[in-house]
């Protein structure tokens, strides 16, 4: 079970692949994502159990860029305790 309180510090860089991914399908850039989980405010998160054995815990966050946008991704921990993070997706919130 993961800790109740995530600490994130780093986010990994993304595969081309996902990178592209993240282009093309959510207009999503990396730096958006760090921007808003780590230099801006958290607006929630929770812990989420995925049963593929490749994925597992995961960290879904609600957060939001300076410029506002809301985005939702999820983050799959690397190391908990020094809060490093890999990206799973990431996408607009409703």
């Amino acid at each position: 079970m993961p800790r109740p309180v995530a600490y994130i510090a780093q986010v990994l860089p993304a595969s081309d692949e996902l990178r592209q991914k993240l282009h093309e399908k959510h207009d999503v850039t990396e730096h958006e994502i760090r921007e808003a989980v780590i230099l801006c405010e958290v607006e929630g998160s929770a812990w989420s159990y995925d049963p593929d054995p490749q994925r597992g815990w995961r960290l879904l966050v609600t957060a939001s860029t300076y410029r506002g946008r809301r985005l939702f991704v999820v983050l799959y921990p690397v190391d908990e305790l020094e809060g490093i993070w890999r990206i799973g997706t990431a996408m607009d919130s409703d």
